[in-house]
């Protein structure tokens, strides 16, 4: 238990570490200008950006379920060990849990493992990681919705474009005979038409484009640095724990 603790703290180290460059290149996204963000959005980017979201849902999940797994672990063993201690008592499920880690009778075993529970009820920074993933889970959705949008408008462009195309390149005879327009003035104004919807429909795909780069990134800059910091801070927190319950450290505050 000694050893395995050990790399637990050297773990949780590395980690703090790890987390705290992310946030240091995540903050450096407040230096990023619209000028370098994606241009129009596509299939492709609806993709990544769903795949995206499904990699921060699992993640979150993936993470409550470490830490809950480890806890059902500790505690299992835990209690099995105070029971160890009285079989007979029957109250011995819930007496263990409120048996003092100071108790200087209790062999060091049980110390360690109710100064580990304790610490992981404690941790309550795991609560802002999910927090801040979900927060952020919630901020890729919102920009999915806006890609599809975005798209749904470049596709109606495109297509009043090349319904435009089709005139221009169809001599007026023929195009009156096989597109059905009874005279000059009836195609005239179908091809007004459709040039004043494609003019709107260029306006506004461009609006919804820039509006959608500047608060995608807007967002990134808000909401994706709280998640590595929130990481970094359960990572400080456990690493410090853990070498606070370290067997080695017990010996030293009896010294």
């Amino acid at each position: 238990m000694p050893c395995g603790n050990n790399r637990l703290t050297s773990m949780w180290r590395v980690m703090w570490e790890c987390h705290k460059a992310q946030k240091a290149i995540a903050s450096e996204m407040q230096t990023i200008e619209n000028s370098v963000a994606s241009d129009e959005a596509s299939e492709a980017h609806i993709r990544a950006t769903a795949d995206l979201q499904r990699e921060l849902e699992k993640w979150k999940t993936h993470f409550q379920q470490w830490i809950e797994s480890q806890f059902n672990y500790i505690e299992t063993l835990y209690l099995w060990l105070v029971k160890c201690l009285d079989p007979l008592d029957e109250e011995g499920d819930k007496r263990g849990h409120s048996i003092s880690p100071n108790d200087s009778d209790l062999p060091d075993i049980i110390h360690f493992l109710a100064s580990w529970l304790n610490a992981l009820k404690e941790l309550k920074t795991r609560e802002q990681i999910a927090y801040a993933i979900d927060d952020f889970t919630g901020v890729v959705h919102s920009l999915e919705l806006e890609q599809e949008g975005e798209l749904f408008i470049k596709k109606n462009t495109d297509k009043h474009a090349k319904h435009l195309d089709t005139h221009a390149q169809m001599p007026k005879r023929v195009e009156m005979k096989y597109l059905g327009y009874g005279n000059d003035d009836a195609l005239k104004s179908d091809v007004d038409t459709q040039k004043l919807e494609l003019e709107n429909g260029l306006r506004r795909h461009s609006e919804v484009m820039q509006d959608r780069k500047e608060r995608t990134l807007s967002s990134f800059k808000q909401h994706l640095p709280p998640i590595f910091d929130a990481m970094a801070s359960f990572a400080k927190d456990a690493s410090k724990f853990y070498e606070k319950v370290h067997p080695n450290s017990r010996e030293k505050d009896r010294s």
